[in-house]
């Protein structure tokens, strides 16, 4: 009301999907999206129960791994959450920004936020009905596809909050650095194409069994691992994941031991994240699909690293994927696999 005072006209004059980046404050608030949605026509009618106060619009908290933290029911509790998380603060923080930025490639890349809008969306539904929602992230598109959700003629995302998770010494320097690239292969035995669905489905079980499998390995003190989702390709199908590390600046000495960290920690997660015996029940619906995972390491500065669980093997070499693709030694993996034959 303040705000809306002191600034007639100001928030009807926003663009749609207007967004801000900030950090949970307390541990009662979970990091993810709280999303602001507003279904039209026809469609209203038959979503909102009778008495739903926000009508037409719908809010809804969504955590970082796709689950309902708040649901639009609970509407008053995630005014509460926003007001405890934006209180006092007329500008996003630059920290919080410069993360959000290093993750989403300067917002290049919101495959991250077009599938937690998916889960959004999915559980105003009470189901599944994530081909539409697709369209809400692309240049220009704030519409979902008319026709494509069943009872539904129209969403439009009006704005959503970022909540990224809070930093254990908000005082340190965090730095982040592209640590491996893992590429996980779907196929069936039929040798049959993926529809959009199944696809989804192979990107959304496949990052949560990475996640799960990467938080059982020793991590040197002060590191955190995150994991998000970096394409896919067509034929058999496959998806590649990016392992991002970050870190506390914490002078010379540790600057001095960061590569052979890296490097430890790298050989780590190579083993957790490519034991499909270990990823194939954690992934429900599609694990039956996961022909086979591997995992290449991202060089870092002065290194010279031969890429574990990569080289010279040839049903991985593949020069649609980033792990082929942008890897320094396909030249001689190629070679190397010629001169097997």
């Amino acid at each position: 009301a303040q705000f809306l005072k002191a600034h007639p006209g100001k928030l009807e004059s926003l663009p749609l999907g207007t967004f801000a980046v900030t950090t949970t404050p307390e541990a009662g608030i979970g990091p993810g999206i709280i999303f602001c949605l507003r279904a039209e026509g026809e469609a209203v009618a038959k979503l909102i129960e009778p008495g739903y106060p926000l009508a037409p619009h719908f809010l809804v908290h969504i955590g970082e791994d796709g689950t309902t933290l708040l649901p639009f029911t609970q509407a008053k509790s995630i005014l509460d959450c926003l007001r405890r998380v934006c209180a006092g603060n007329n500008l996003p923080t630059e920290e919080a920004w410069a993360r959000f930025d290093k993750v989403t490639k300067q917002g290049e890349d919101m495959g991250q936020a077009r599938r937690l809008l998916s889960a959004t969306v999915a559980s105003i539904l009470g189901k599944k009905e994530e081909r539409a929602v697709a369209s809400l992230f692309n240049a220009g598109g704030t519409h979902a596809l008319e026709g494509e959700f069943a009872g539904i003629n129209d969403f439009e995302v009006i704005a959503f909050l970022v909540i990224l998770p809070a930093l254990k010494d908000p005082s340190a320097k965090i730095e982040q650095t592209e640590l491996a690239t893992f590429t996980f292969k779907f196929e069936k035995p039929d040798k049959g194409q993926f529809s959009k669905e199944e696809k989804d489905s192979c990107i959304h079980e496949g990052l949560q069994a990475l996640r799960q499998s990467l938080t059982e390995i020793d991590k040197p003190m002060g590191f955190e691992i995150s994991v998000v989702y970096d394409g896919d390709g067509d034929g058999s199908f496959w998806v590649e994941f990016l392992v991002l590390v970050g870190f506390a600046l914490q002078g010379a000495g540790f600057l001095a031991s960061l590569g052979p960290a890296l490097h430890i920690l790298g050989m780590a997660i190579t083993g957790a994240g490519t034991a499909t015996e270990k990823l194939v029940p954690m992934m429900k619906g599609t694990g039956k699909w996961l022909s086979w995972a591997a995992c290449r390491l991202t060089p870092q500065s002065g290194q010279d690293i031969k890429q574990p669980d990569c080289f010279g093997i040839r049903k991985m070499l593949d020069r649609r994927t980033k792990r082929c693709r942008d890897c320094g030694f396909r030249e001689e993996c190629v070679k190397f696999i010629q001169s097997q034959k």
